[in-house]
């Protein structure tokens, strides 16, 4: 649902998608880093994720052309700019 974006007609398999990507690049990370975080707050759900991430994609057009799991990462620091 990122404004001037065309929206699926199979929207809720997308969502399904992303959220598993979200949830797989995010358990990877935790385990490359041994157990670290590098963003702030240290809990949040998929979802919340998901939220930060479209609401990112909506306001900077350049990321909607980035690798996705490079996207994520600009969208989390521009969220909590935290070590």
């Amino acid at each position: 649902n990122v404004p001037d974006m065309k929206k699926k007609k199979n929207t809720e398999e997308y969502v399904k998608f992303c959220n598993a990507y979200i949830t797989g690049w995010d358990d990877a990370r935790f385990a490359f880093l041994q157990g670290t975080r590098t963003y702030c707050p240290p809990r949040l759900t998929v979802k919340e994720m998901s939220v930060i991430f479209f609401d990112y994609l909506a306001t900077h057009k350049e990321a909607r052309t980035l690798p996705a799991a490079e996207a994520l990462m600009l969208a989390f620091k521009d969220k909590w700019p935290c070590h």
